[in-house]
């Protein structure tokens, strides 16, 4: 059956955007992974004084670094070092691991409903500007939504 000359161009663009996407998905499965598997193994392995460098940078809060506070940085960072090894899974195939892609955009969900509903406190309790607390949601919702966006369809 021929389809004509348009349809094999309306095709091939649909495969070049199908493509575009894959790709773009793929790298913010990567940055997502490689982010967290990261601060995972710095969680659980960093000094205090590294600890209190990465949070500082990376979250803009200062906590006070006692050590109920490092014992809960290294349980919590068990769970980021789990959560990066399960986005490279995905990152190297997100067909064969999509099953994971939704349990990596919950934990960005509820991330988001926890800063929302702590918002002030996470200011009080380490010190941290409403703009630094802003750009942490704003982040939360570009990595949490361009996985939704751009997961691949089946």
């Amino acid at each position: 059956m021929n389809f004509g000359e348009g349809s094999s161009i309306r095709t091939g663009e649909a495969t070049v955007r199908k493509e575009t996407s894959l790709t773009l998905f793929r790298a913010i499965a990567w940055f997502v992974a490689i982010y967290h598997a990261i601060l995972g193994l710095i969680g659980i392995f960093g000094s205090p004084g590294v600890l209190s460098q990465v949070i500082a940078w990376t979250y803009r809060l200062h906590p006070k670094l006692d050590p109920q506070f490092l014992l809960l940085v290294r349980f919590t960072g068990s769970y980021l070092l789990a959560l990066g090894i399960m986005m490279m899974m995905v990152a190297r195939n997100p067909r064969e691991y999509s099953v994971f892609i939704w349990p990596a955009v919950a934990m960005f969900a509820t991330r988001l409903i926890d800063i929302t509903m702590n918002f002030s406190g996470i200011q009080t309790a380490f010190g941290a500007g409403p703009i630094d607390v802003l750009i942490t949601v704003g982040l939360i919702v570009f990595f949490g939504g361009t996985l939704i966006v751009f997961k691949p369809r089946e």
